[in-house]
């Protein structure tokens, strides 16, 4: 033999280095940026209605959604971080919130376009 068989397994390794090294150095940009804190916190009983709601997440995200609902329907929100690029975002409920399971449903783009939703509960006392 003269060697080209060393030569193509060589060859073979080399592309496959490439391509798993380009994978594993482009995956970051693929991830999805998660929910690590909730306001007030995903399951938690509340004796009084909070007066801001609100997300922390692992990573920049561009809100392009969030919404509360809960016992009366969609409860409307006075301010919120909507549009801008944070890891950070909160709203703050308008008017009376009542007792009952209230919903929030968020959804956003971070810089590399990569899309992102969750959402937590939570329950106000009577």
């Amino acid at each position: 033999m003269n060697g080209l068989p060393n030569a193509r397994a060589v060859c073979i390794a080399g592309v496959c280095f490439v391509a798993l090294t380009t994978l594993a150095l482009a995956s970051p940009l693929w991830a999805q940026a998660e929910m690590v804190e909730s306001t007030p916190a995903d399951g938690s009983h509340v004796e009084q209605a909070p007066e801001k709601l609100g997300i922390r997440l692992d990573a920049p995200l561009r809100l392009t959604l969030f919404e509360v609902s809960g016992p009366e329907g969609m409860v409307p929100l006075a301010e919120t971080t909507i549009g801008t690029l944070e890891e950070e975002h909160r709203a703050v409920p308008e008017g009376r919130m009542v007792p009952g399971e209230y919903r929030i449903v968020w959804r956003g783009t971070a810089g590399s376009g990569t899309e992102s939703a969750g959402g937590y509960r939570f329950e106000i006392m009577e």
